[in-house]
């Protein structure tokens, strides 16, 4: 069999296919929402929409959220949920309530160091240690999408923003919690007390006292309620259950010799990123829909159908997209942002950062039918062949995976080619403010 030749065949199919249904993007930055229309009978009747990227540290990224962000808010999605630290979520939230730009400079996963200890080094180390990690320019690309989406919502609505992770650069919590109790009563002044920092603990000894606070917030959480609102007490819950998990896992993954005995401590990241999912959208009505940002990995609504390639670490075979799609079936919009070729600001020495067409990947095949568009799927059995069976999808640190693609999103954006994060949008005041 000409194996070359049957691809070759496959490639042109999918080609022709998608010159009827891609959209043409020519500005991303610039792209009007509007063009997206064809996802309208997509999007009807869905509670939850993943937007999973391939890779966090492109700058095609900004303009990918901005724009399919912009178009769910202009069909009533008002929940913006991302694999980021429950304290930066937090932060970016109050910005968007206040519109005071002081949150945006308070975000701890990319460079806000006042919440931290000054008696311990809790800082990530080991394989996720070094001196590259682009937080200037993450921080950046953040407060300006939060600045570009704050007036698409009208008052007295708002759009609301939550991170899912734990907080990796961990004790901005201790701030946001100690604001949350200090305008209540008994049970909250009690556990102000019980959340203050003991001199010279060790990280183990704060995770468990922090384990003690968790479980008097949930044997407390009516009585909390009464005196500073449901919505706070939650709030309190979320923050320092984020602040635990942190510390563990910056305390378990410096243990780790490789990628392999990373697993233990991803995978209970991941299960601490379904509770806080799960927690928030419990929280809401029934007509509040939710959109979450975050890597295609995570985002998978069928990760145990995929085959992973082995690069680096990533989240195990039920993946948070897979849990939560699993409640909430036929109720999941996913649209995954993949890219062709060029480089990214990845932080790890020992990954690359180059992106290169792999032979055969699906990659390559998007490659040949334009340079930045969004092409709807539809159903397995309108697809063209190379679209019905499994492909090789590749994304940051030149890692990936094999899988069914219409197992995981219903929509591919596609970028040719990945161009690093910028170093900044604008300027603004040193990040001690």
């Amino acid at each position: 069999m000409d194996l070359f030749g049957v691809h070759r065949r496959r490639v042109a199919e999918l080609r022709a296919w998608a010159d009827e249904r891609a959209i043409h993007i020519e500005d991303l930055d610039a792209a009007d929402p509007d063009r997206l229309a064809p996802l309208d009978g997509l999007v009807a009747d869905k509670r939850l929409v993943f937007l999973g990227e391939a890779d966090h540290f492109v700058g095609e990224l900004l303009g990918f959220r901005t724009l399919l962000l912009r178009y769910l808010i202009g069909h009533g999605f008002r929940w913006i949920g991302e694999e980021l630290a429950v304290c930066d979520g937090l932060r970016i939230d109050r910005y968007l309530e206040s519109g005071d730009e002081k949150w945006l400079r308070r975000l701890p996963s990319f460079g806000y160091r006042k919440g931290m200890r000054t008696d311990r080094d809790d800082s990530l180390a080991g394989l996720f240690g070094g001196q590259g990690y682009p937080g200037e320019a993450m921080r950046s690309a953040h407060a300006e999408l939060a600045r570009r989406l704050r007036h698409e919502v009208k008052r007295p609505d708002r759009l609301h923003w939550f991170g899912m992770d734990a907080d990796n650069a961990p004790g901005g919590a201790y701030e946001d919690v100690a604001e949350l109790l200090a305008d209540g009563g008994l049970v909250a002044g009690t556990m102000a007390q019980e959340l203050t920092r003991v001199p010279e603990e060790s990280m183990t000894q704060e995770v468990e006292r922090l384990g003690t606070v968790l479980a008097r917030v949930d044997s407390m959480r009516e009585a909390l309620s009464g005196e500073i609102g449901g919505d706070a007490a939650a709030q309190v819950q979320r923050s320092v259950l984020a602040l635990r998990e942190g510390l563990i896992f910056v305390r378990d993954s410096r243990e780790a010799a490789d990628w392999a005995q990373l697993g233990a401590p991803m995978a209970r990241r991941e299960s601490t990123m379904v509770t806080q999912a799960r927690s928030v959208i419990a929280g809401l009505p029934a007509d509040q829909n939710v959109v979450l940002l975050g890597h295609a990995a995570h985002l998978s609504k069928d990760w145990p159908s995929a085959r992973r390639l082995d690069t680096g670490a990533g989240p195990p075979p039920v993946s948070l997209g897979t849990q939560l799609a699993h409640d909430h079936p036929g109720q999941v919009l996913s649209v995954w942002l993949l890219h062709g070729w060029g480089s990214d600001s990845q932080p790890l020495p020992s990954l690359p950062r180059e992106y290169a067409l792999a032979k055969g990947s699906l990659n390559e095949a998007l490659a040949q039918v334009g340079e930045c568009f969004l092409l709807p799927l539809g159903p397995p059995e309108m697809l063209p062949e190379l679209l019905r069976g499994e492909q090789d999808v590749c994304w940051i640190y030149g890692a990936g995976c094999r899988t069914r693609i219409t197992a995981q999103a219903d929509a591919l954006f596609f970028v040719r080619e990945a161009t690093p994060l910028p170093d900044g949008y604008r300027d603004l005041v040193s990040l001690g403010a």
